[in-house]
């Protein structure tokens, strides 16, 4: 494999591959850390391969084909097989992104079954993503009468190009705005279903189901695996195991799925939209009550009780009229009323969750935006009650130890937070890098205050300077707020102006994040400010970028209710929210930021945290013990040495 591939062996890769492929065998759950070098993907994907190889064998009476390669014939050109059998095994792997589920199916799953073909291990794969992913044929059939000409000659544009291509997924069309692609495409709630629909025959995103129902592995991303978990199993094929990479986020990903949002202009643009198909005045009630919640919603932002007061009023009504417009329009019949009335009944479902709740503890509050959101407060009880029961289950990511209360490295918070059974099996591969060669972590102590003193933002500014100037440029600087980024980023551009020092300063507003990339890879004499969106998912390959800045410790905001939620939660269990909420999640977060550095066994550099209480604070040794295991520094001359060889 390593030779059909034309990579290098490494022991940490083999090491899990073989884990992955005992934990499908034996049907046990596992949760695998494989830090940044080892190669998750292709160790699941040989893993995943062994394993439907061996299952394929089993079936096979003797003196028949073995060894699992499925035959030709059963293969189209892009490796899916015809044949969409619900009884063969089938293993859906979980990726963060859609960019990550296309590198999947476009990279990484080709050259495995490519590599393994021969030796009787290939198999069939498919990505499938959000119904939304996907050109709806009857909305952008309609859409092409009903819109702009330009938007109209663009719909049918769309159309004929997916109908030739075979393929009405977003990423492999002309690119589209997201306003426009959203009258061209629908949601899971407003799409009727096919046998309802008059383009159900031709539908994309059926097309797209069928192939994956077809595939024995289906690359999917978090978000909609989520999705699928809370409506039930009913959103993707039967399959016997999940492997979902970048767990460490799989927590939040659930939460968020099972989160509800409501506002005035959601309401509004409900009511505008069903009017047609149900009386005029049930439509009125309803956008009555949409301008009865926008008044009650004036109100600062935090925790809300909507089950009381004028909040309480508003809601009820919207739910009422909402309830009345769903049926008359699922009444009225055709595609648009179908897909109208698909909008009103989620829109129904979201004000009952937020007027009653369900089986999970959930917090409410107003939000920033003057909207009402409501979320589980934890993910534990979904976790047990919908990840772990159905099938064998493989967690994977670079980070998902954390600190116990003994500053240890260990999994029980990870297995805590997902609800996982007792008996999941766990694995730290080591990494591939030497960490203590390759870089520095470096700390200003004793050279500017502590976050919560005068002068921190002035002294952030400062360190900054000397790095990114050390380094010529080649600098990611990671900041915990928007504020902080966009001050950083005007204070470096003046000060290089000001000093001649031709430094390049942008912000992740100023471009797409791969154009940033490729800026810092072009152009060299670059310094990149981002929030925290850039602290995961983003690889600049080689010495294109030597130093990794972050402004502070990633603690949660403390008025964030989700987290305040969380902490009494913990208090509730007898735990100390401090150790068991705050520092994990900063742990995690931190742990993401420092791993952008080292990406190869031939990078080097400095990451620089500019908090000086990682250097001071008691409970430093519970974010350091999740760090890589690099050389630690005080002395910005050491930094300066290391980035004039880097």
């Amino acid at each position: 494999m390593v030779a059909a591939t034309g990579g290098e062996y490494r022991a940490g890769q083999d090491t899990m591959c073989v884990a992955v492929a005992d934990a499908l065998a034996d049907g046990h759950h596992l949760v695998v850390e494989a830090p940044t070098g080892v190669g998750k993907s292709y160790a699941v994907a040989v893993g995943v391969a062994h394993w439907l190889a061996s299952v394929r064998a089993a079936a096979v009476p003797d003196g028949q084909r073995s060894g699992g390669a499925p035959p030709e014939d059963e293969l189209d050109d892009s490796g899916v097989g015809a044949d969409p059998g619900d009884d063969r095994p089938r293993v859906v792997i979980a990726t963060a992104t859609r960019a990550l589920q296309d590198q999947l199916v476009d990279h990484d799953l080709p050259a495995v079954a490519e590599a393994l073909g021969p030796l009787g291990c290939g198999f069939r794969y498919a990505v499938l993503k959000g119904r939304s992913n996907y050109l709806c044929a009857a909305r952008a059939a309609e859409a092409t009468g009903a819109l702009l000409e330009e938007e109209r000659e663009l719909a049918a544009a769309l159309i004929a190009e997916a109908t030739a291509v075979g393929d009405g997924e977003r990423s492999r069309l002309t690119p589209t705005d997201d306003a426009t692609w959203r009258t061209l495409s629908v949601t899971a709630e407003e799409c009727p279903g096919a046998a309802r629909c008059s383009a159900g025959t031709r539908c994309w995103a059926e097309q797209a189901r069928a192939e994956a129902t077809a595939a024995d592995v289906i690359v999917v991303n978090s978000a909609l695996y989520a999705a699928h978990l809370l409506a039930g199993g009913a959103v993707l094929p039967e399959h016997d195991a999940v492997v979902v990479d970048e767990a460490h986020a799989l927590a939040d990903v659930l939460v968020g799925a099972a989160s509800v949002r409501i506002t005035p202009t959601r309401l509004r643009v409900v009511g505008r939209t069903l009017r047609s198909w149900g009386e005029a005045s049930t439509a009125t009630d309803l956008e009555r009550a949409a301008d009865g919640l926008g008044d009650a919603l004036q109100i600062p932002e935090g925790e809300v009780d909507p089950t009381v007061g004028d909040l309480a009023v508003h809601l009820a009504a919207a739910r009422a009229a909402t309830t009345a417009l769903a049926r008359a329009a699922t009444d009225a019949g055709g595609d648009d009323a179908l897909q109208a009335a698909g909008t009103a009944s989620a829109l129904t479902r979201d004000l009952a969750v937020v007027l009653e709740g369900d089986d999970v503890d959930r917090v409410v509050w107003r939000d920033g935006d003057g909207g009402l959101s409501c979320a589980p407060v934890e993910a534990r009880d979904l976790g047990r009650d919908l990840l772990w029961p159905h099938r064998t289950v493989v967690c994977t990511s670079a980070t998902l130890r954390g600190a116990g209360a003994d500053g240890a490295r260990s999994f029980s918070p990870l297995l805590a937070a997902l609800g996982a059974p007792a008996d999941t099996d766990t694995l730290a591969v080591d990494s591939p890098f030497d960490h203590r060669r390759q870089a520095i972590l470096y700390v200003p102590r004793g050279r500017i205050p502590s976050p919560r003193e005068p002068g921190w933002a002035n002294g952030v500014a400062d360190e900054l300077w000397m790095l990114a100037t050390a380094a010529g440029g080649r600098t990611l600087a990671l900041f915990t707020s928007r504020a902080a980024t966009e001050a950083a980023a005007t204070r470096l551009a003046e000060r290089s102006e000001a000093e001649g020092a031709d430094l390049e300063v942008l912000t992740q507003w100023d471009a797409p994040r791969q154009r940033l990339v490729d800026a810092m890879v072009r152009r060299r004499r670059v310094v990149v400010c981002a929030t925290r969106s850039f602290w995961t998912g983003i690889d600049i390959p080689g010495d294109a970028c030597v130093v990794v800045a972050i402004d502070r410790v990633p603690f949660p905001r403390p008025d964030d209710p989700q987290h305040l939620a969380r902490r009494r939660a913990a208090e509730a269990r007898g735990a100390d929210p401090f150790l068991t909420v705050d520092l994990p999640a900063a742990a995690t977060q931190l742990a993401q930021g420092v791993g952008r550095l080292i990406r190869s066994p031939h990078d080097r550099g400095v990451v620089a945290v500019l908090d000086t209480r990682l250097a001071t604070a008691r409970w430093r040794h519970h974010l350091l013990a999740c760090l890589p295991d690099l050389r630690r520094s005080i002395d910005p001359d050491e930094v300066a040495e290391l980035l004039a060889d880097a």
